[in-house]
């Protein structure tokens, strides 16, 4: 019983969290929280981890441009037929994350009009210098550590989240599917 009790509320707690994320991007000119229009600097480590693909090229993301120093590597989410393709930040908890990859993992819908989610087969604690944050983009993965979780943000129609998370990428390919799309997805780094 005392199990139950605790994941219900850590669903419930997943699920404000995720309302929460989607109000960043209306009231801050594309999901950042920095009153400047551009986004927020990903962490970058000196990009020794950097995949070689990568040197000296870009990534676009919906007319933005991440640079080698700040993409760890791309990844496909695979829902049904069709592939999405993102990109993992060079952080160390999308590094962690993409340990444990590929990972064929059933979807859950959270936020209805805001995000999907799933769940990872393990959790690890959130690194001293990548604190959680309240803020999110619009096609954000998100690392939520009691789940622990991803959160896939298809939908901008909060201004922050209810609890923190970690972003660790950002699906670059279009997000309509997420909308519907309530099976298992694959997700595999390129």
């Amino acid at each position: 019983m005392k199990k139950k009790i605790a994941f219900l509320l850590c669903a419930v707690m997943f699920v404000l969290s995720l309302f929460s994320l989607v109000a960043c991007t209306n009231d801050n000119d594309g999901g950042n929280n920095t009153g400047s229009g551009e986004n927020p600097p990903i962490t970058d480590n000196g990009g020794d981890n950097v995949n070689e693909n990568y040197q000296g090229s870009t990534i676009p993301v919906d007319g933005e441009k991440y640079n080698a120093s700040t993409v760890y590597c791309e990844i496909t989410i695979t829902a049904g037929n069709q592939v999405l393709n993102a990109i993992l930040f060079d952080n160390k908890t999308a590094r962690a994350v993409a340990d444990m990859l590929p990972l064929t993992v059933s979807t859950w819908h959270p936020a209805p009009n805001f995000a999907r989610a799933f769940d990872l087969p393990r959790s690890f604690s959130y690194f001293e210098d990548e604190p959680p944050q309240m803020s999110y983009e619009l096609g954000s993965l998100a690392y939520w550590q009691p789940g622990p979780s991803i959160a896939m943000i298809y939908e901008a129609s909060r201004t922050q989240t209810v609890v923190p998370v970690v972003p660790i990428g950002k699906i670059t390919s279009n997000l309509s599917v997420l909308v519907s799309y309530s099976g298992t997805i694959t997700v595999a780094k390129k």
